[in-house]
């Protein structure tokens, strides 16, 4: 983690991330029909007080860290990375918790729930970009069969200069790169990943359907699996003006689970090496236990009225007389 020094009037603020973005990156991302203000998760602009530091923290077997300020924001590029984690953990309590109290036992087998991704046939690329995210989504939902999940839709692929595919965590437009890092561009090329459950119908008969193959990528046996999983999505998928990033379908729709009960609980912090109970420090200098207040949620399933059943005609009774 790197630590950069900024002088702002009197005082100085330390800032903890590992780079802003290079305006010049920009350049090097691809066009989104349709969408000319699509951007990465980080390409925008972060407040004055991104990344400073509030308090120092350590836990009872020495090991230290910081706790520092945030927007929360998915375009800042000191942010992005906390936004990226917190939805991914909201998101992630939410579909587990759903897929393990739905009434279908087929559904709910631990291998059921995967990552799936669905490629838009290059035909299509000239739509616009939301367009063909709705197409793909309604491709695979009308696939499903008793199940459910989220939907996360990505603009681009990451090349090379050779055009070789470049993973998102090694490309240098990533913010939170990683190495080896590797000069890449973002190549428009429009797909869309599922978190899913349920029956989904063979690969090869969903090509003679669509024209287009779906992919497995792994299954999600546990709500960890399926948090890291989410949050990597969300690193790099497009930010649209005005529409959500991740969007719940089928058993997982917000007309099928609501959220019951909400409140907040102050808990001690634990360490996250080492569990053990963690201490900050104090405007006096001095160390005290360290609490930290956390969200919890209860979901329940909606009650869905049974559609009216078709009623013959000829049974039909009038009882009120009608008016000539």
């Amino acid at each position: 983690m790197i630590a950069l020094e900024s002088v702002n009037e009197s005082k100085v603020a330390v800032v903890y991330h590992t780079g802003k973005v290079d305006s010049a990156k920009h350049l090097k991302i691809g066009p989104v029909p349709g969408e000319s203000t699509a951007i990465l998760p980080g390409y925008g602009i972060e407040y004055a007080t991104c990344g400073t530091v509030r308090f120092k923290v350590k836990c009872e077997n020495g090991h230290e860290g910081v706790r520092v300020n945030s927007c929360d924001r998915k375009e800042c590029p000191v942010c992005s990375t906390r936004w990226a984690n917190r939805r991914a953990r909201k998101a992630a309590k939410r579909f587990w918790w759903i897929f393990e109290n739905q009434d279908n036992h087929v559904s709910r087998s631990a291998k059921n729930a995967r990552h799936v991704s669905l490629g838009i046939p290059p035909s299509m690329w000239g739509r616009p970009y939301l367009e063909v995210v709705k197409w793909a989504t309604k491709a695979l939902r009308d696939s499903l069969r008793s199940g459910g999940g989220l939907y996360v839709g990505h603009a681009w692929r990451f090349k090379d200069a050779r055009g070789e595919s470049v993973q998102w965590k090694h490309s240098d437009l990533n913010p939170q790169v990683v190495y080896p890092i590797i000069d890449s561009w973002a190549v428009y090329s429009p797909h869309v990943h599922f978190v899913i459950f349920g029956w989904l119908i063979p690969v090869d008969e969903f090509e003679a359907k669509y024209g287009c193959r779906y992919t497995y990528h792994s299954a999600t046996p546990s709500e960890l699996e399926v948090y890291f999983t989410i949050r990597y999505l969300l690193t790099h998928t497009a930010l649209i003006e005005k529409h959500h990033s991740l969007i719940w379908f089928g058993k997982c729709s917000y007309n099928r689970v609501v959220l019951a009960s909400e409140y907040k609980e102050t808990v001690r912090a634990l360490c996250p090496e080492c569990h053990a109970p963690m201490l900050y420090e104090t405007p006096e200098g001095t160390w005290a236990p360290w609490h930290i207040e956390i969200t919890r949620r209860h979901y329940k399933f909606k009650v869905i009225q049974k559609y009216l059943e078709k009623i013959d005609p000829t049974e039909l009774h009038i009882t009120t007389p009608l008016r000539v």
